[in-house]
């Protein structure tokens, strides 16, 4: 071989013909593919999961505020059946009447309400005792106990609450009232006829 055509040779094999592939880069490239693939599914698992804690703190917060609502509502519906026993006590004129209405008129309220309760009226009528011509007072306490199972139908969660209210009525100062249990209205036996 001449030394021209050792000199053409060297120059071919410089800038004339395709470099040989370096070994080993189309498998790095193959393998950055892969890392990006599972970086983005790893990615889409985090938000998975964060999506879902979110969404369970979410549901959290609502069943709290459905169960805020219920019970505001029981708690206000036992005040207005309260406050309609103590009107209806005032204006009777006998402590058994007063208690009778008393306990008449919280379970009319109740049920008008559609309420769900295992209700009991204490009336105090010690009000009747006072001579007439002095002020007087009764109330009338309205223990319920109320039942949310189908407003909040949450496992683990109580179902029932016992509520309490009472509430007071002025009776009238110059009616006259019988601090006993009797009925005033019913005639004397001792006047009832002559001899």
């Amino acid at each position: 071989m001449s030394s021209g055509e050792g000199l053409a040779g060297v120059r071919q094999g410089r800038g004339g013909g395709a470099a040989a592939p370096t070994p080993g880069r189309g498998h790095e490239c193959r393998g950055l593919g892969r890392g990006q693939v599972g970086r983005r599914v790893d990615e889409r698992g985090v938000l998975t999961t964060e999506a879902a804690i979110v969404f369970v703190v979410l549901l959290f917060f609502i069943v709290l505020a459905v169960a805020a609502g219920a019970y505001a509502t029981a708690k206000q519906n036992v005040v207005t059946a309260a406050e309609a026993a103590a009107r209806a006590a005032s204006i009777e004129r006998t402590r058994g009447a007063a208690e009778s209405a008393a306990s008449a008129a919280a379970h009319t309220t109740l049920d008008q309400k559609s309420m769900r309760c295992a209700a009991s009226v204490d009336t105090d009528t010690s009000g009747f005792a006072v001579p007439v011509g002095k002020p007087a007072m009764i109330s009338s306490t309205v223990t319920c106990t109320v039942d949310l199972s189908n407003s909040l139908p949450v496992p683990g969660l109580a179902h029932s609450v016992t509520l309490r209210a009472t509430s007071t009525s002025p009776l009238d100062t110059f009616r006259e009232r019988a601090s006993g249990f009797m009925n005033i209205d019913a005639p004397s036996n001792g006047n009832s006829g002559g001899r």
